[in-house]
């Protein structure tokens, strides 16, 4: 068994903090985010929302405090599991596709473990569900930007993971396809009973996909 099919179920954040050059960005932070539920994380540019994604995902080290994910420890001020190890897709504000790949290269790279005609098939019901097959063979710099955004989105779901870390990606786009981005998201956290944990500013975001909401203070 992989050591990341371990990970799954809830999120604990315990007493984190991080500063960037002398700058208190998080203060002995601490929240629990259930299996399977939907979480999201409001406040105002600056407060850490971010940041906290990127050490719950293992990019950065908490100065202080501790990350569980399904029970288990994954980061402390000393030591990190690797992200590739913790079941976790991440969403990005802004698209994050291999330049020298295609679109359908950018989304098969996280499939290697299933059978070819199996991933495939995903991907190209995925693409379908965002509206974007007829992108497929094109590379990044060939498409739109909202394009963009859809196959990074459908890139980090693609592997089916546990847990799934979104940071604003649908900043900027047009209210209707916001709604399709939105509705073919949730409807694949609900399919596939992933934990969301979701950063906006967006009151109607935080309407219409509903769970717990929390607001970061600033330190």
């Amino acid at each position: 068994m992989k050591a990341h099919a371990l990970l799954n179920g809830e999120i604990s954040v315990e007493n984190v903090s991080k500063s960037f050059k002398g700058q208190l960005v998080l203060d002995k932070l601490s929240f629990h985010v259930p299996a399977a539920s939907k979480v999201l994380l409001v406040g105002p540019s600056g407060v850490g929302k971010s940041t906290l994604l990127r050490i719950i995902a293992g990019l950065e080290l908490p100065d202080e405090g501790k990350i569980y994910i399904g029970g288990k420890l994954v980061s402390d001020s000393r030591w990190t599991l690797e992200p590739h190890r913790r079941n976790i897709g991440f969403v990005f504000q802004n698209p994050t596709l291999w330049p020298h790949m295609t679109i359908r290269e950018n989304i098969m790279f996280g499939l290697s473990s299933l059978v070819p005609d199996v991933a495939v098939q995903r991907v190209n019901t995925l693409l379908e569900q965002a509206q974007i097959r007829h992108v497929v063979d094109k590379y990044p710099d060939q498409i739109s930007g909202g394009e963009a955004k859809r196959a990074a989105l459908i890139r980090s779901i693609a592997p089916h993971p546990g847990f799934l870390l979104v940071d604003e990606p649908f900043a900027n786009l047009d209210c209707p396809t916001k709604d399709v981005l939105l509705e073919f998201l949730l409807q694949t956290v609900e399919e596939l009973k992933m934990t969301l944990l979701y950063v906006t500013h967006d009151a109607q975001e935080v309407q219409r996909i509903g769970g717990k909401v929390i607001s970061l203070p600033r330190c």
